[in-house]
Order: C-alpha cells, then sequence, then structure tokens
C-alpha cells in the first residue's frame, strides 16, 4: 500500500491510500467537493474550483482505465452508485498523432510506465501530442478535445502550449459551442516561459450545459518543417448570463473616404465578456476604448451607400440586431466669409491708390475656398469698389477708415464677410536728379524722379548758386517727375554745390532729398585752335520700363575738328571738351503712340515697344 500527504490550505492535509479502483472513484469525488486537482494516473486533469467554476481536459489517452470494473474507465466519471450514468465525459481523441510522455518505474506493474503530474516543465500532466505540418491540401492529422459543461454561461478558452514541437505560427483552433464555430489562431513558436504561462487565451464563448462541444486543432497549417503541439484545454467560466444590448446608434452614417464612423452601443454587462460588432459593407471595425458595463464604442469606414445589416454578439450569440441607412456626404453648404488683403503688398490702400481684396468661404464640411469672383463687392465713403476685390481709395482721403464688403448670395442664403482699415497716406520716393552738372549762365530745367511725388506749390528746389533762391515746379509736374528751373550764376566759382528738395504739406517743411551738382566754367576755345561741336551723345540715367518715366543725360564732345568731318575716329582727331548739355537741348521722342518726351531728358513710356530719343544742340 502506497500513500502520500497532499495540502489543502494552512494546517489541514489529506491522506491518499491507493487501494482500489472504488476508493480512488471515492477520493475523486472527495477532491471535487473540496477543490483539490484530482489527476489518478493523469487521465483527465479535469477539476472544478469552488470559487470559480474551471474545467481542464488534458490530452493523454494513454490510459484506458483503472481495474475492470468499470468505475472510471475510458476517461469517463460515472456515478458510483449506479455504474451505467455517465456524470461527466471529458476526453482527448488523437488521430495520427504522436504522444511524448514522462515515463518512471512502476512497482505495482514492475516495469516502466507513464507517471502522471511529472515532468509538467515538458506538457501539462507530464505529457503532449504533436505531429509535423502539413500543406492544407493534404490530409491531416488531428486532435480532438470532448468536453462536457456542468453551468451554461460564458467561459473563456484557454489552450497550453508545450515547450518542446510547438513551432507552428498557424495553429487554428476549431471552437464548437452552442451549435456554431469560432475559429481562432495561435502562433505557438511564440509562446515563452515556464509551463504555468504557457496558457493561451482563445477568446470568451457561451457553451450550454452538457457535452455537445468540442475544440479541434490540425497538422495542414500550410508549413514546412514545422511542428504544431496538441496539450490540455482549459475553460473558466466568467459569467453565466448574456449581456443586454439596448441600442447601436447613429442608424445613419456618411460614406467618407478619410473618415470612420464610430458607433456607440449602450446595454448590460458589456465588460464582462467581448462584443463582436458587425456591419456590411464597413471596413477596419475596432473597438474605440475598452467601455464600461453599459457602454461600449465601435469604428468603422462604410464603402458603399445603402441600407444595411448589422449584428452585436458575445460568445457566437447574437445580442441585437440593427440596421444603418449610409448616404453620400452632402453637398457642403457656405457658412462664413472672411474678407482679408489677397497679398502682403495689397495689405496697405493709399490714398489715390488700388488694392486687392480676397473673399474666403468656409463650408459646412470645415472646408474652406476662394469666392473672390463669385461675390458681389462694395467700398464705403473714401473708396471705390472696382469688383473681384479691386477697391481703390479716393484722393485726399488719408486717414480715414474704409469697410470693404463681399456679398455672396443665391436662390437660398445671402452671406456677406468684411474688412476694415485706414487710407494711408503715400510715401514720397525721390529716386534721381539730373542733370548733375551744369554750366556758369546757362540755364537749365532740372529734373526729379521718384514716386508719390506731390504736385502742389509746396514742393520746392533750393540749389546753392542759382538766381533763383527757391524754385517752384514747372507747369509739367506729375507724381513720377517734378521740372524745375534754375540759372546759375556766372559770377559764383565753378565747382560742387549743395541743393535740396523740401516739402511743406502742413507748415513744417520738410526735406525730401538732399544732392550735389557741379557747376562748371563756361567752355573757352584755346587760343591755338579752333574748337568745334562734334557730336552730342544720349545716354539713360535710369531704366525706362513701361508706364513709368526715366531721365536721360545729353553731353557735347568738342574737337580741333582736324578731319573735318562728323565722326571722332578720324587720325588726329582729338576731344578738347565734354559738356553736358541736357537743359540746353531740343528733346523729341520717336516711335508709337506709347512713348512722349517730356523735355529736359525726361520720357514717359507707355509699352514696352521700341523708340527713338534725340538731344538736339
Amino acid at each position: 500500500m502506497r500513500y502520500s500527504q497532499t495540502n489543502i490550505g494552512g494546517n489541514h492535509q489529506i491522506r491518499k491510500f491507493v487501494v482500489s479502483p472504488k476508493s480512488i472513484l471515492n477520493y475523486a469525488k472527495f477532491c471535487v467537493d473540496y477543490g483539490v486537482h484530482f489527476t489518478p494516473l493523469a487521465l483527465v486533469r479535469s477539476y472544478q474550483n469552488p470559487y470559480q467554476l474551471t474545467i481542464i481536459v488534458e490530452d493523454s489517452v494513454t490510459y484506458p482505465g483503472i481495474g475492470d470494473n468499470g468505475e472510471i474507465k475510458g476517461n469517463k466519471v460515472v456515478d458510483p452508485d449506479n455504474e451505467t450514468v455517465v456524470i461527466k465525459e471529458r476526453f482527448f481523441k488523437a488521430h495520427n498523432l504522436e504522444e511524448w510522455f514522462y515515463k518512471a518505474y512502476d512497482e505495482k506493474l514492475g516495469m516502466k510506465a507513464p507517471a502522471a503530474g511529472l515532468a509538467e516543465s515538458r506538457g501539462f500532466g507530464g505529457n503532449y501530442h504533436y505531429a509535423k505540418t502539413v500543406l492544407k491540401t493534404q490530409v491531416p492529422s488531428a486532435g480532438k478535445w470532448f468536453f462536457d459543461i456542468p453551468e451554461g454561461g460564458y467561459y473563456s478558452v484557454y489552450v497550453s502550449i508545450p515547450a518542446e514541437n510547438a513551432t507552428t505560427k498557424n495553429a487554428k483552433y476549431q471552437i464548437s459551442h452552442n451549435g456554431r464555430i469560432d475559429y481562432k489562431t495561435v502562433n505557438q513558436a511564440e509562446i515563452e516561459g515556464p509551463l504555468e504561462n504557457r496558457w493561451v487565451r482563445l477568446g470568451t464563448y457561451d457553451f450550454a450545459e452538457g457535452n455537445n462541444h468540442y475544440v479541434k486543432l490540425a497538422n495542414n497549417t500550410g508549413e514546412v518543417g514545422k511542428y504544431i503541439a496538441f496539450d490540455a484545454i482549459k475553460f473558466v467560466k466568467v459569467y453565466s448570463n448574456l449581456p443586454v444590448v439596448y441600442s447601436v446608434s447613429p442608424a445613419t452614417a456618411i460614406k467618407d473616404e478619410d473618415k470612420k464612423t464610430i458607433f456607440t452601443v449602450t446595454g448590460q454587462n458589456l465588460d464582462l465578456v467581448e462584443l463582436e460588432f458587425s456591419l456590411a459593407n464597413c471596413e477596419g471595425i475596432t473597438e474605440v476604448t475598452s467601455g464600461s458595463s453599459t457602454l461600449k464604442e465601435f469604428q468603422c469606414k462604410p464603402t458603399s451607400t445603402g441600407q444595411h445589416s448589422g449584428t452585436i454578439k458575445a460568445g457566437g450569440s447574437i445580442l441585437k440586431e440593427f440596421s444603418v441607412k449610409v448616404t453620400d456626404p452632402p453637398v457642403p453648404t457656405l457658412q462664413k466669409i472672411t474678407v482679408h488683403p489677397k497679398n502682403e503688398e495689397d495689405g496697405i490702400l493709399y490714398e489715390g491708390g488700388q488694392a486687392y481684396y480676397e473673399a474666403v468661404g468656409t463650408f459646412s464640411d470645415g472646408t474652406e475656398s476662394v469666392i473672390t469672383d463669385q461675390c458681389t463687392w462694395w467700398a464705403s465713403q473714401y473708396a471705390t469698389s472696382l469688383g473681384n476685390g479691386l477697391v481703390e481709395a479716393l484722393l485726399e482721403s488719408a486717414d480715414n477708415e474704409v469697410r470693404i464688403t463681399a456679398v455672396y448670395s443665391d436662390d437660398t442664403i445671402s452671406i456677406s464677410g468684411t474688412y476694415e482699415t485706414v487710407v494711408t497716406k503715400r510715401p514720397i520716393i525721390v529716386r534721381s536728379i539730373s542733370p548733375t552738372s551744369v554750366t556758369l549762365g546757362v540755364t537749365t530745367d532740372f529734373t526729379i524722379t521718384g514716386e508719390n511725388l506731390p504736385v502742389e506749390k509746396s514742393i520746392s528746389l533750393r540749389l546753392e548758386g542759382c538766381d533763383e533762391e527757391r524754385m517752384e515746379p514747372l507747369d509739367s509736374a506729375r507724381s513720377t517727375y517734378i521740372q524745375f528751373r534754375c540759372t546759375p550764376r556766372s559770377d559764383v566759382n565753378p565747382g560742387m554745390k549743395t541743393g535740396e528738395l523740401t516739402y511743406r504739406p502742413y507748415g513744417d517743411l520738410e526735406t525730401l532729398a538732399t544732392f550735389s551738382i557741379e557747376f562748371l566754367e563756361a567752355p573757352t576755345p584755346p587760343d591755338d585752335e579752333q574748337l568745334v561741336l562734334k557730336e552730342v551723345r544720349v545716354k539713360a540715367n535710369e531704366d525706362l520700363y513701361a508706364g513709368k518715366t526715366a531721365t536721360y543725360q545729353a553731353k557735347a564732345y568738342f574737337s580741333n575738328n582736324v578731319g573735318n568731318g562728323d565722326s571722332l575716329k578720324v587720325p588726329g582727331e582729338k576731344v578738347l571738351k565734354i559738356v553736358e548739355i541736357t537743359g540746353e537741348c531740343a528733346w523729341q521722342a520717336y516711335g508709337t503712340n506709347y512713348v512722349t518726351s517730356l523735355g529736359g531728358g525726361l520720357v514717359q513710356r507707355g509699352a514696352n515697344n521700341p523708340m527713338l530719343l534725340t538731344a538736339t544742340h
């Protein structure tokens, strides 16, 4: 007779005497009642925990039973009072599988035999089954676990993965429950750690009371050179009753390529089991958050319009059927208009000047679009709207507020947007003064070029050595050029003289520019040679663009006239003197109607067309 001691808790111990099959059955019943793991010769490691209903079905089929009278036989637990009544039936059926198990010397048998509960590190219960993987088209080897469920409800299903001969990545478990079949694929090769940590959860499924259930695994994974393992499975009851789903919302959704729709599921006990959300023609279904017992959220992207049906399931049971109407996105409607300068340069509205403004519409779908040409434009006092966002400020409107309005209207809506600004006085810019040299005693016209030049008498030119103390602009004055006339006195010394351009708009004198002009003596021919004006050459002081003005300079070239011709290239011809005669020449521009000589070397050009400019002395 052999016995061992087993601790239940605290100092309580059970002494197990192995004397007969009948005593083993009575001990098994005692262990079940008190939650002790009962493993007689590793028949079926099946037990129920009184604190949480748990069932384990081993894969051992090595032992046909104990004894010959049928108390425990074929992994069936029978009623001890009526040996023909099967209480539980939990067993593993192997088809063409190899089995690994631990053997130890058995005194009763007088030989080595499989030993229960040993070598747990290799497989649950000291054994496991395995097979080489084959292609999906080949006839498979398989293992099938049969079991009974004492109480209907939801059970989490786990599988044990042994430490050896488990290298497949595609172990596809088939779970049969309540007349339905679900599948779960496990990568056995990635399971690591000690055996107690090698339980892999397949999922939570609903099982009815009884034995009409099974879990099946086959080796036709499609892999070559891998191994697939078959070990114990475990069922842990998590909940007895079905969750209740009250509603799924929204009932409508938009077909949007870039946006998913979030669906909210409300009910009771939703957090105790895994909910399966499905909706026809809605791709990428994922759970948004873990949710709570009364609410969960899922999201997916509808791919087609129409009325689509969906279900909420738990463990294969349908908890709620619903439908969602999917439509195309609605045509966006205009919600708001924003008016602003078209670009940074147009951000300032000068008096007498123009600026471009832009209307941007914000639509119901959150997008924005430029709708400048679809609007009617208005400008308040001190400005005029020229249409399509172009606004012109009135002359002498500086420092006044202007409101610019864009209005969009159709048969259904009328929306406007405004922009407020203050008219700014244009800055006076002086670019050049010419000529830069004059002859004493010769009346000369000076030309000032620039932008926004004032044409009124409040601007004046002062130049040291001129007969005129203060020169006022000539009548030809424009905002881009102004001309002044001066006669350098003959009694002043030649050399550089200083001058300034001043402006007195409101009483305070403002200096716009300072400059220097060279005063030259009148040319005197040498006593021994006769000077002759040989050439007049014209040179541009600045570039002349379309719509702009520019000044030109004329210089006289005097020579000894050795060649008696009109060229300075004759041998012996010598230039004796060069004199600027810009203000003394008659100027004329030839070409199209787009070019005009304004005198004094000043030319205005309307277009980029060829032109001929002459200066005659």
